[in-house]
């Protein structure tokens, strides 16, 4: 099974200009391996997406082109590359797919520290005022008043 994230930097792409386009590659993207390879030819991949055959041809042809509009210049802007230049059935290999991922992973990480930081946060805050609840259960409102003054600094 295979799982593809888009970053949303496809928006601001030249890719964005043809929506069609831009979907071809999102398929192409979720059907990606490991390697970054999509194995298989447009015709397999149209019955797969239920794209119809011409539209994924057409977006191959684009997406398989210099673009030097693109922000990344390996490949001369090219967002795809065939497998084998010789068999047109062989598939392609998504260029900057590898460098999504890594983005996608840190971003992944700081959220995710972020997430850990604030729960921990959380814990500490509630088993702070769950200590201090205990420790004042049972006193009167004069007391409880008392022990606050004293906790900051405030002893009359």
């Amino acid at each position: 099974m295979s799982f593809g994230m888009i970053h949303e930097a496809i928006f601001d792409s030249s890719v964005a200009d043809d929506y069609l386009v831009r979907l071809v590659l999102t398929d192409m993207t979720t059907l990606a391996d490991h390697e970054d390879n999509v194995r298989m030819s447009a015709k397999r991949l149209s019955r797969r997406t239920g794209v119809p055959l011409e539209i994924v041809e057409r977006a191959v042809l684009v997406l398989s082109s210099p673009d030097p509009e693109s922000k990344n210049t390996d490949h001369e802007g090219r967002r795809i590359i065939p497998l084998d230049p010789n068999n047109p059935h062989a598939g392609w290999h998504i260029v900057s797919r590898a460098y999504y991922k890594r983005l996608m992973s840190r971003a992944q990480r700081t959220q995710y520290m972020r997430e850990y930081r604030e729960t921990k946060r959380s814990r500490h805050t509630n088993g702070t005022k769950q200590k201090a609840q205990a420790d004042l259960a049972g006193t009167t409102p004069e007391e409880r008043a008392q022990a606050l003054d004293e906790e900051f600094g405030e002893k009359k």
